[in-house]
């Protein structure tokens, strides 16, 4: 029998995340016009990338390397509402970041930190809106640089005329080549009992023989085979407003 567990608030259980001094993330509009928008985000680092790896005495990029550089939130999002449903263009305008030579340990973190500092996604409409999630990734890692970002800035031009093909043709390209989950041809929770466990508040928390037991309609614990017991989270992050964006 395999069993599966949906955490809801972290993706580790024996793995604590400190939240109470995560980051300080301001995303707002600076410019707004008939031509689109100009959205800022602005991050405060509660410490430097270079204290974090020392005190942890961190000699590689893994997962939980990227968890704490980020302090559990590599990327934000912001919703950006559209004149008409036609993709919009994007462009990064400006950046600032910090950068920390970091040998890889997991090269699959590796991949999934890299890629546009900025892109669009889950175009739809809700309640007669039309809204677009512009996603920002505040840690990227590229040949061995970590990049943490401190200020971003980018332009949404609502798409017009011919424009609107061009524009559409290389969302739907990025989309593809950079958003993993598109290759996903199976969910790993298809197969299985499943269960899911909230989690409220920091901590670190142990899913052992009496908490398998205390479960509704759990099978024995002695009939299940320790090998085929899997936890699965969103990685700390809330999953997006609308249902057409990656998640």
């Amino acid at each position: 029998m395999s069993v599966r567990f949906a955490l809801l608030a972290v993706s580790l259980c024996v793995v604590r995340a400190d939240v109470s001094v995560a980051q300080d993330v301001d995303i707002r509009t600076v410019e707004s016009s008939s031509e689109g928008v100009v959205v800022e985000i602005t991050v405060d680092w509660p410490a430097s990338m270079q204290a974090l790896v020392d005190s942890a005495a961190v000699e590689a990029f893994t997962v939980s390397t990227a968890r704490m550089l980020s302090f559990g939130i590599p990327t934000v999002s912001e919703t950006i509402e559209l004149p008409s449903r036609d993709v919009p263009g994007l462009s990064l305008l400006a950046s600032a970041y910090d950068e920390l030579d970091l040998p890889v340990g997991d090269t699959l973190v590796a991949q999934e930190t890299s890629g546009p500092v900025v892109w669009l996604d889950g175009l739809g409409t809700s309640q007669g809106r039309h809204l677009i999630n512009l996603g920002v990734r505040l840690l990227v890692y590229e040949d061995g640089v970590v990049r943490r970002y401190r200020q971003v800035r980018a332009s949404v031009r609502y798409a017009s005329g011919a424009s609107r093909q061009v524009v559409a043709s290389r969302l739907v390209a990025s989309r593809r080549n950079d958003n993993p989950h598109l290759a996903v041809e199976e969910s790993v929770l298809a197969n299985g009992v499943v269960y899911k466990i909230p989690v409220h508040n920091t901590g670190l928390y142990r899913i052992d023989r009496d908490f398998l037991a205390a479960l509704p309609d759990f099978p024995s614990p002695d009939a299940i085979d320790p090998d085929r017991v899997a936890i699965y989270g969103n990685g700390g992050a809330p999953v997006p407003a609308l249902n057409s964006a990656p998640r």
